[in-house]
């Protein structure tokens, strides 16, 4: 009964496929940067649900085609970490709230768990990159004239906090316009020979950097710069040009670190405890509530975050902390000594898988895209340093896993 109705499911799939196939590119373009708008946008919507649960029919239906991304070394340890969420949740503190995030994310999850059997080859992945680009550009550039309108000459100081934001805070909104910008300037690289549709790809990018600029957010300026940096080191061949662009990036480093403030005023206050915005007082008593569970952590999500942390013990803080604002302290807290190590494991293998594609394949598009998520999630990873990825930065932090696996496959399965 299963095995037909999979067939069914696989039989409608293709034909779905087929007719997608048969609409002109432009009209294709133009559906699928609606319907990456939707998922990234708009996550409370019904309809946001239907498409990411859709996907995840059409790839089980699949089943085993495309799944066997999964069997490398980064996607057997991405689902340990998947397991250890799920089996250590009843012994938090509050499984309920920790069953309840779980759910609201299980989309999320379950869909990145499809992703390699519906994006199984470097045409269609990019395909997707360049409307989920495409998309959050429109939002960020939405965003940028509104901030020009009403905030005139004054939108450079006061657009950090003026509401409302384009995604719940000026970090999370600055942290997506990165994103955008990253992914085109990797994916003009890619089209270059096409010399309009990289023009508008750089052209799309700038729009991106600007409202990094206008937002002031320091996180997503620092990760971005430290990415793009990253990226620059990482993705010539020949020791010439690698020593070459080593310096350059080392000269570009040092001179936005001499220039920060005239960037962005707000890094005046970097070094102090003012500019920490009370971080130092959130990291040291999550630190104290870590030693309370250091072996299986309090459990699941931002809910059981706040339910331990604001009790009377919490210290006194103007802000009503949401998550401890560093990504490994609050995967410590959430999953214990043991989750720790699985998620640690998981990014340094994934890393390492993207590097070693990038350096030694053959095929000049997946070097470009193994190259963009690797600088992806440098991005992510630097801002986490001193925040938690939320919201759709966290969407991404989770997408980045299949889609670094489906960007180094073998050359053979990626045509």
């Amino acid at each position: 009964m299963l095995m037909q109705a999979a067939k069914k499911v696989d039989a409608l799939c293709r034909r779905g496929a087929g007719l997608w196939a048969g609409l002109p590119a432009a009209v294709r373009f133009v559906l699928g940067v609606a319907l990456a708008y939707v998922v990234w946008r708009h996550r409370s919507w019904l309809l946001q649900d239907v498409i990411l649960w859709a996907g995840v029919v059409c790839a089980a239906a699949r089943y085993p085609r495309g799944w066997s991304a999964w069997r490398s070394v980064p996607g057997v340890v991405g689902l340990l970490c998947l397991a250890w969420v799920v089996l250590q949740a009843p012994f938090g503190t509050h499984p309920a709230l920790a069953a309840g995030d779980m759910f609201k994310s299980a989309d999320t999850v379950f869909f990145a768990l499809a992703m390699p059997a519906l994006l199984s080859g470097i045409t269609p992945f990019r395909n997707a990159l360049a409307c989920s680009a495409c998309a959050l550009t429109a939002v960020i550039g939405y965003d940028l004239v509104r901030l020009a309108v009403l905030l005139g000459p004054n939108r450079m100081a006061e657009a950090h906090a003026y509401e409302p934001f384009a995604w719940l805070h000026s970090n999370i909104s600055a942290m997506a316009a990165g994103m955008a910008a990253l992914a085109l300037l990797h994916l003009a690289w890619l089209l270059r020979r096409r010399r309009g549709i990289a023009a508008c790809a750089v052209a799309a990018a700038v729009v991106n950097i600007a409202y990094l600029a206008v937002i002031g957010s320091r996180g997503p300026q620092i990760a971005f710069a430290g990415a793009l940096l990253t990226a620059m080191v990482v993705y010539p061949r020949g020791w010439k040009w690698r020593v070459a662009l080593a310096l350059l990036a080392l000269i570009a480093g040092v001179s936005l670190v001499a220039a920060r403030e005239r960037i962005n005023p707000r890094f005046a206050d970097v070094g102090s405890l003012r500019g920490l915005v009370d971080r130092d007082k959130v990291w040291q008593h999550t630190w104290v509530l870590i030693q309370e569970r250091p072996i299986v952590g309090h459990g699941h999500g931002e809910k059981v975050f706040r339910a331990d942390y604001h009790t009377d013990a919490a210290p006194a803080s103007p802000h009503r902390f949401r998550h401890p604002h560093q990504y490994f302290l609050g995967v410590f807290f959430s999953y214990g000594l043991v989750g720790l190590l699985l998620v640690s494991a998981l990014w340094v293998t994934l890393m390492a898988r993207l590097l070693r594609a990038i350096a030694t394949t053959d095929h000049p598009p997946q070097r470009v895209l193994a190259c963009a998520v690797l600088t992806l999630l440098t991005f992510v990873h630097i801002f986490a340093l001193a925040d938690c990825p939320t919201n759709v930065t966290a969407v991404a932090m989770i997408w980045l896993v299949p889609a670094g696996l489906i960007v180094t496959r073998r050359e053979d399965a990626l045509a």
